[in-house]
């Protein structure tokens, strides 16, 4: 039952990231870099894609940019935004935003 979702997830995100990318006048070549990092698992993936779509250099090295610093933030944002969204109902035992400091 997992994989449907999965691949719901990738293909949404995929669709969706093209959309904006296509609206905000983004080279096509970035934005499926962007696309497919956002989408599949990373910096791994747009290096891997690169290649296949004859990207440049420094769309590859934006892309996988992006990509971290959006990572970053939602790292810290996403136990915050979880608390907030939850109500602060705990994950056992302890706040959501705590379970990370053990």
């Amino acid at each position: 039952m997992g994989l449907p979702i999965i691949v719901i997830c990738v293909v949404v995100a995929l669709v969706l990231t093209d959309y904006i990318g296509r609206l905000l006048k983004v080279p096509d070549r970035l934005t499926a870099l962007i696309a497919v990092g956002t989408s599949i698992c990373g910096a791994s993936a747009i290096v891997a894609t690169a290649p296949g779509i004859n990207a440049k250099d420094e769309e590859v090295a934006y892309a996988v940019a992006n990509i971290t610093v959006f990572g970053i933030i939602a790292m810290v944002v996403y136990p915050f935004l979880a608390h907030w969204i939850f109500n602060g109902n705990t994950t056992n035992g302890r706040p959501v935003y705590r379970c990370f400091n053990s």
